[in-house]
């Protein structure tokens, strides 16, 4: 059962809904995904169709975050910033201003 799971997962990540958003190299457990602001309104316009038809409507929940800089960053690019639950070992950098900008 797992196997057709992620099977599905794989097929479901290909899909043009999904496809518009650049994949790290590596991903792990104790990272956590943002949108941008450009890849949020991205999201909502490609992707959430999508879900909508696997996951209870009222179960999806939009959730703003104002400040990352208590996590150490492992990818960004225009439509996400990917972080480690692990403390930050250097200062913000200009990304990260900006895409608070955006929020604010």
């Amino acid at each position: 059962m797992k196997k057709a799971a992620g099977a599905k997962w794989k097929d479901m990540l290909t899909d043009k809904c999904l496809s518009w958003l650049p994949k790290p190299k590596e991903y792990s457990s104790s990272y956590k995904s943002y949108f941008t602001m450009k890849g949020y309104y991205m999201f909502r316009e490609k992707t959430l169709p999508l879900m909508k038809r696997y996951l209870d409507e009222d179960k999806i929940k939009d959730v703003y975050v104002k400040d990352l800089s208590n996590y150490e960053d492992v990818y960004s690019d225009e439509f996400q910033i990917v972080v480690s639950s692990r403390k930050r070992k250097r200062r913000f950098d200009s990304l990260y201003e900006s895409v608070l900008k955006e929020i604010r």
